[in-house]
Order: C-alpha cells, then sequence, then structure tokens
C-alpha cells in the first residue's frame, strides 16, 4: 500500500472486486428468494412480492446489490492508499451511483472503478505531503 504503481492496477482492480463478490452475492440470493418464492405477476406492474417478509428479504437484496457498486470503488482506494481511502471513496462512488440533480446520470460500476483508482490515487499522494 501507500505508492501508486501503474503496473499494480490489475491488483488494486482484484482487491475491490474480492470485497465485491460476498455482497453481490447474498444481495442476490435474497432478491432471488423473495422473487421465487412469492412473487406474481401483475398485469400493469411487473413481479410483485405480496408477503410481508418475502418483501422485507427483496428489499435487504436490492440494498445489497445497490451497494456493491460503492464497494468496490472504496476497496480499490483501499488497496492503493490504505485505510484513510475508504471514506471518501466510498462516498464518492455512491454519490456517483445515485441520481442528483434533473440531470444527473449514473456511471455505475466504470465510474466505480475510475473514482476508486482517482481517490486512491490522490490520498496515496495527500499521505507521502
Amino acid at each position: 500500500m501507500g505508492d501508486f504503481k501503474i503496473k499494480e492496477i490489475k491488483n488494486y482492480m482484484m482487491t475491490g472486486i474480492s470485497y465485491l463478490i460476498p455482497v453481490c452475492i447474498i444481495g442476490g440470493m435474497f432478491f432471488a428468494i423473495s422473487i421465487g418464492f412469492g412473487g406474481e405477476y401483475v398485469q400493469d406492474q411487473g413481479i410483485v412480492v405480496a408477503n410481508q417478509f418475502l418483501a422485507n428479504l427483496q428489499t435487504i437484496g436490492s440494498s445489497g446489490l445497490f451497494i456493491m457498486i460503492p464497494v468496490v470503488g472504496a476497496y480499490i482506494a483501499y488497496a492503493i492508499a490504505g485505510k484513510p481511502a475508504l471514506a471518501p471513496a466510498f462516498v464518492l462512488c455512491y454519490m456517483a451511483n445515485i441520481e442528483v440533480g434533473a440531470t444527473a446520470t449514473k456511471t455505475g460500476f466504470l465510474g466505480a472503478l475510475l473514482l476508486g483508482l482517482a481517490t486512491g490515487i490522490m490520498v496515496s499522494y495527500l499521505k507521502k505531503n
């Protein structure tokens, strides 16, 4: 950790992905279980879960799937600059994944990769000075 090295970009990305996988798996499993056991197709609404427990499980699952993008960016920054980079990268990647304002655009996974790298490089630079 500490100094950013161009040759190590693959390792930084793989660190972010390795922290992403458990979040993605548990979010996807909760979401799939709720749809599989309680989903019913309603004409104008799509698939709706009527059971309250399964609806709560679906909410937890969709939250897990949403938060996986900030997780990957934060842990890419963590791989580059250590713990000081976690919070700023998490906030930046979260903000990049929501719509703020009237003309906002979500950057998604690619935005998280770039913001994680940028935040990690900046924090690494700030730690040296």
